[in-house]
């Protein structure tokens, strides 16, 4: 039993330092931040999926008073901890208690969503409540600033059309600012949820290279929408159509319904893969072949997410993958 302790002190301490390792060093190197906040997950994903509860709250006390002590910020330790170790300990966790792949991957999206509110509640409390709101006006006060000045510029090329041109834009930034303000709520699950996504496949990529473990997971090809998903997302639509009120329960309605439509476009996607990889076998060539396809079509990413949208549905409602497969199986 004490030698059983002892390895499992030595795996928290050496996985708490190679966390705090990569957190510190995207402090001080902001331009990888990003990267290095989910690589510190990986560790503590490890740690979550071969030790119980009391290594884990341990290791992200340590962690977090390192942290606070290199960085004398009580907060932004917290902030660390929330965004960087508690994710990666709580799939690692779930992965032990051998919850579904969904569950796997709502429970750092979870942790994550309430970092993601956390931050915006202390930004709204720096600015006396009104922190997000204030964002959001100046950074469209700035864009219709220098449109404006652009405009007053053209003021001799069209002098007819200048003022019509700035109506319309006043009115276009005003649909922004409330469009912001509508799906907000939308976007900070959606993130977290990609987040999360997107640190469970680094880790389950990294571990299963490095230790001897095999982490399971659905593949990105095998995203499929259940076909009530896609009836229950067709009655919502009918019904955010003959809303035309703007109480909490018609917005919430509109959030649900774009989260809804963000997943049918990534079922959507998983079919292309689907049919793609029966060509193309390397995932690294599919992935450069999509991130082509972006930079090249960047600019109709809009008629791309309906398209994709509207195939996930069809794939979701007629279950072509599953037929195929089943066929196959046969």
């Amino acid at each position: 039993m004490n030698r059983y302790k002892a390895k499992a002190l030595a795996e928290g301490v050496i996985c708490s330092a190679l966390s705090v390792v990569l957190v510190l060093i995207g402090i001080f190197f902001p331009s990888v931040a990003t990267l290095l906040t989910m690589l510190a997950g990986v560790p503590m994903m490890y740690l979550g999926m071969r030790r119980g509860i009391r290594i884990l709250v341990a290791s992200i006390l340590v962690s977090v008073l390192v942290v606070f002590l290199v960085t004398n910020h009580l907060v932004g330790s917290l902030l660390t901890a929330v965004m960087s170790f508690l994710p990666g300990m709580a799939m690692g966790y779930a992965l032990r208690k051998r919850f579904t792949f969904s569950g796997i991957i709502f429970s750092g999206g979870g942790i994550l969503l309430f970092g993601f509110v956390f931050q915006l509640a202390l930004f709204n409390a720096m600015g006396d409540g009104q922190g997000v709101a204030n964002m959001v006006n100046q950074t469209l006060d700035g864009v219709r600033q220098t449109t404006a000045e652009v405009l007053a510029g053209m003021q001799g090329q069209i002098p007819d059309q200048g003022q019509d041109l700035q109506a319309i834009l006043n009115q276009t930034l005003d649909m922004v600012r409330d469009t912001i303000f509508l799906y907000l709520p939308a976007f900070l699950i959606g993130a977290a949820v990609v987040m999360s996504y997107l640190l469970f496949m680094l880790g389950a990529f990294l571990l299963n290279r490095t230790r001897p473990v095999r982490i399971l997971y659905q593949p990105f090809w095998a995203f499929c929408a259940p076909r009530s998903m896609c009836y229950l997302a067709g009655v919502l639509y009918l019904i955010a159509s003959f809303s035309s009120d703007s109480t909490v329960w018609t917005a919430a309605l509109k959030n649900i319904l774009v989260l809804l439509y963000g997943y049918f476009a990534v079922c959507g996607m998983s079919f292309i893969d689907y049919k793609l990889k029966k060509k193309i076998s390397s995932g690294y060539g599919r992935t450069a072949i999509y991130f082509a396809v972006f930079c090249v079509g960047y600019m109709f990413l809009g008629m791309l997410f309906q398209g994709l949208c509207i195939l996930g549905m069809i794939d979701g409602v007629f279950g072509f993958r599953i037929r195929e497969e089943s066929v196959r199986h046969e």
